[in-house]
């Protein structure tokens, strides 16, 4: 099967990249590799559900979480990577935004920077 890149891809393209990608998607199943084109809102009640089942491999975050704030966010968003990582062995692509933080470049890097999520406890 041949790998076909967008034009803004092949220019930033390099021989280590393109082997880790290579290699990443040889060791996935055909079922993986359907469930990382699979797009899912950021939904906490069907969360593990997507990740885990269908191996979701993109939430979206377009306005869905209402009464959720940038801790909040925070906090989701490391659940589900955590999800996906353990489930997936890959991280999430997020794409969307909160209201209130309204849509902007970096939109994730933003809230992460003005919500402190707690830790852990040991």
């Amino acid at each position: 099967m041949g790998l076909t890149l967008p034009n803004s891809v092949i220019a930033k393209r390099n021989k280590r990249n393109e082997a880790k990608l290579r290699d990443i998607l040889s060791r996935m199943t055909l079922d993986e590799k359907f469930g990382q084109l699979l797009m899912a809102y950021l939904d906490a009640e069907t969360l593990e559900n997507q990740i885990e089942d269908y191996r979701c491999g993109s939430m979206l975050v377009w306005g869905n979480l209402k009464g959720v704030d940038a801790r909040g966010l925070c906090e989701r968003t490391n659940r589900a990577q955590a999800l996906s990582l353990r489930h997936r062995k890959l991280p999430l692509w997020l794409h969307g935004y909160l209201p209130g933080l309204g849509w902007r470049p970096g939109w994730l890097q933003h809230a992460s920077r003005v919500a402190t999520p707690r830790l852990p406890k040991s």
